[in-house]
């Protein structure tokens, strides 16, 4: 087992918080793996899109929470986002 890595994890929410979607898209599933651990695929599907994406550059982050959960080996976060 890999343990919580909440620095990779703050990581992510870091570039979704300024909009560099481009640099989650270079990650690959070995380097998630390695990083994030076995569990962390799940951001695949929560990434958005990267830019040509106009309607992006329109909302910003308003709310971000994590929580660390070492026991489960994982992180939970929830973030929001309002126009801008």
């Amino acid at each position: 087992m890999q343990p919580l890595n909440a620095q990779w994890d703050n990581q992510f929410l870091d570039f979704l918080e300024r909009g560099e979607t481009t640099a989650i898209d270079a990650w690959t599933p070995e380097f998630i793996t390695e990083q994030g651990g076995h569990s962390a695929h799940e951001v695949r599907t929560g990434s958005p899109p990267t830019p040509p994406c106009p309607q992006l550059a329109l909302y910003e982050m308003q709310y971000r929470f994590y929580r660390e959960i070492p026991e489960l080996i994982a992180g939970f976060a929830v973030t929001a986002a309002a126009p801008r």
